[in-house]
């Protein structure tokens, strides 16, 4: 097959891949308008009055109350009171992203708000619901793009769609723009870079590289981990490209600085000071991540175990392998570790293993690379005199891919999953029901 036809086919397959997952997403009805509720005012105030306030706008306003480290408008935690201005209190990355898909929603008459300029919490909930279908649509498709440099069509199609909609990017991330959703989407096209660079068909532009890990960390602190694994990977690796690197990632933080001196008067905005960094109930945290019933990765997402076996089993000595193999392993230990120390550790009200949506991209590689590895110690005579055991191999991923699938599906497309958060009793109240085998989140009560 000529050059040509492989580009032609995995258009089609790109954009197969993409109609798809917009339409599973679009359709699926679970928004989950928590911590992302107020996200596109923001994104609004700043296309209309180029501000990060949202003084302009008539939110609802109540006696304030104090939270962990700051003030909010009375229960409503989302928005953040500071210096006499009411501020959203997540971070501001997303947002900011998000400015001109607001304002193109906004021309067709989808905004937060309704025609009398009052606060609307369900049209605020189609807004985001649509552009994160829209974002999510796009990662399976970038999934789909960075595997075909390490696999044939068929495998990279798997992969995409299983890393969509076997994992968190279906239950979480499309549902509603978390911070977590413009996180992935960058964190995979970081990653694509890098696998461009390393099978050799493309550079690292090291200015536009650090501007993307930048707001990659002003969209969620806790990338600081990816951030941190890539800066050293660059410094070992592509030491030519450090200087300019590092310089620009510099600026992009004195930038961030500056901004929250000025708004908040603190060197960060106290999302990146305060809870999302304070250890407490390590230990229990580090088991529930991994295994409870109502918030456990393993639990929600098995082709995880079949992605560690084939790593594991068929390790490859080829140098790129070898390298982004650490990598991503290194990655998602180290935010396993981080996320376990999380308050709250329970998650908050999510479905499933929420606090893991940011590493889908690293699992996403480690699929990648393990499937690879695994082709290439079978090889076609290998495949024939091993029969037995690669059709067992097969047989068990499949399954556990079409259980991870029915999972998160289940978390997309089913209410009452998201309403087990709501209890009684509610599981903020009694964070040890995400423990509960007899009442686990994936079973309807």
């Amino acid at each position: 097959m000529g050059v040509k036809n492989i580009f032609q086919t995995d258009r089609a397959a790109g954009v197969f891949i993409f109609v798809v997952l917009l339409a599973l997403f679009c359709f699926s009805r679970v928004h989950q308008l928590a911590d992302s509720r107020y996200s596109t005012v923001l994104s609004q105030s700043l296309y209309q009055h180029g501000s990060f306030t949202l003084d302009n706008y008539r939110l609802p306003r109540e006696e304030p109350k104090q939270q962990l480290g700051f003030i909010s408008d009375g229960d409503i935690y989302q928005l953040q009171l500071a210096n006499g201005h009411i501020y959203y209190s997540y971070p501001i990355g997303g947002p900011v992203l998000s400015v001109p898909f607001v304002a193109l929603f906004k021309t067709f008459g989808i905004s937060p708000f309704l025609s009398d300029g009052s606060y609307d919490a369900d049209s605020e909930g189609r807004l985001q619901g649509y552009l994160a279908a829209f974002l999510m649509a796009i990662f399976g498709v970038v999934i789909f793009l960075t595997a075909r440099m390490l696999l044939p069509l068929g495998w990279s199609v798997v992969i995409a769609f299983g890393s969509s909609l076997g994992t968190q990017i279906w239950s979480t991330a499309s549902r509603s723009m978390w911070s977590d959703t413009w996180a992935v989407l960058s964190l995979t096209v970081i990653i694509y870079i890098l696998v461009t660079a390393e099978v050799g068909k493309g550079k690292i532009q090291p200015v536009l590289f650090a501007t993307m890990l930048a707001w990659l960390y002003f969209a969620r602190p806790t990338n600081a981990i990816s951030i941190a694994a890539i800066t050293l990977y660059i410094l070992i690796y592509y030491r030519n490209l450090f200087i300019p690197f590092a310089i620009t990632g510099c600026l992009w933080l004195a930038a961030f600085v500056l901004f929250s001196e000025y708004h908040f008067g603190s060197l960060l905005p106290i999302y990146y000071l305060g809870k999302p960094m304070m250890f407490s109930g390590f230990w229990s945290g580090i088991a529930a991540n991994l295994i409870s019933p109502s918030r456990g990765l393993f639990i929600y997402v098995p082709i995880l175990l079949f992605v560690g076996y084939l790593l594991i089993r068929y390790r490859s000595d080829d140098v790129v392998f070898r390298r982004l193999r650490f990598l991503s392993v290194v990655v998602i230990v180290l935010h396993w570790l981080l996320v376990s120390g999380v308050v709250p550790n329970h998650g908050g009200h999510s479905y499933g293993p929420r606090y893991f949506t940011g590493a889908v991209p690293w699992f996403a590689l480690a699929a990648m690379i393990s499937v690879a590895s695994w082709r290439h110690w079978y090889g076609d005579d290998g495949r024939s005199q091993f029969l037995a055991r690669w059709r067992i191999e097969c047989s068990a991923g499949l399954l556990l891919l079409l259980l991870s699938i029915l999972l998160n599906g289940l978390g997309a497309t089913s209410n009452r999953r998201w309403r087990w958060n709501d209890g009684p009793p509610n599981v903020d109240v009694a964070p040890e029901r995400i423990w509960d085998w007899s009442d686990p989140q994936f079973l309807p009560r």
